[in-house]
């Protein structure tokens, strides 16, 4: 959330917004998503 204020600081518009959103969410979920594909795999 805080680089999207950063983002939106910065006069940025909504498609920025979006894009800045998804590839943060991406970001920070891979290491959750990972994690619970090799508990999968026991």
């Amino acid at each position: 959330m805080i680089p999207l204020f950063g983002i939106g600081m910065g006069g940025a518009n909504i498609l920025q917004m979006m894009t800045g959103g998804t590839i943060g969410g991406a970001v920070w979920i891979s290491p959750f998503v990972i994690w619970r594909y090799c508990q999968s795999k026991r």
